[in-house]
């Protein structure tokens, strides 16, 4: 009877650390990548201030430059943007952290500048943001989502560009794995 126990005990033990085991993980299948090699390689450079503006004009090997919209007032963006085209830079305006009324109001002011004006695109950080903007009519240039709003899977990425009015970007989050990035790489982006 202690040797049926044990045996018992022992195929019970098995099958309890066999229901632990992980089970391998699916194969999802990766959508290949349509970028092209310039933008895959594309060197941006993030400013926060007119100075670090002004040094990353000085670097060639630099394509483009996330320039902190607070760093210079609207009424600087052409002749700033001018500059980034001369230096053979692209340039996009990061719309602030906080998007309160007082920033809403600010920005609506400056509509016309924001829709037409010579940036290649604003970089949003909210979803108020990105629903400000997607309320511009007139905004057909590219729209970047920055890693702070949701876009952990395809159907979020598709929600943004399917409701965007025009070209959407993307920052990947930081806290995806080497798989989940590659399953978020689009053909149909940009």
């Amino acid at each position: 009877i202690k040797e049926l126990r044990r045996n018992v005990l022992k195929q019970l033990e098995e099958a309890l650390i066999q229901t632990s085991y992980r089970k391998e993980a699916a194969k999802t299948a990766i959508r290949p990548v349509k970028r092209t090699k310039t933008e895959r390689n594309q060197k941006i450079c993030f400013v926060s201030t007119m100075e670090q503006a002004e040094e990353v004009l000085l670097h060639s090997d630099i394509d483009a430059i996330y320039c902190e919209a607070e760093a210079l007032p609207f009424e600087k963006w052409e002749l700033f943007t001018k500059r980034c085209r001369d230096a053979g830079k692209e340039i996009y305006y990061a719309m602030p952290y906080i998007f309160r009324k007082k920033a809403v109001e600010e920005w609506k002011l400056q509509k016309k500048l924001i829709e037409t004006g010579h940036h290649d695109g604003i970089l949003v950080r909210t979803i108020d943001e990105y629903a400000f903007m997607r309320n511009l009519t007139g905004f057909h240039k590219l729209l970047i989502l920055d890693s702070s709003l949701y876009a952990y899977n395809s159907a979020a990425e598709d929600f943004y560009i399917r409701h965007a009015g025009g070209p959407v970007r993307t920052i990947l989050p930081v806290e995806l794995n080497d798989v989940e990035l590659r399953t978020l790489e689009r053909t149909d982006a940009d």
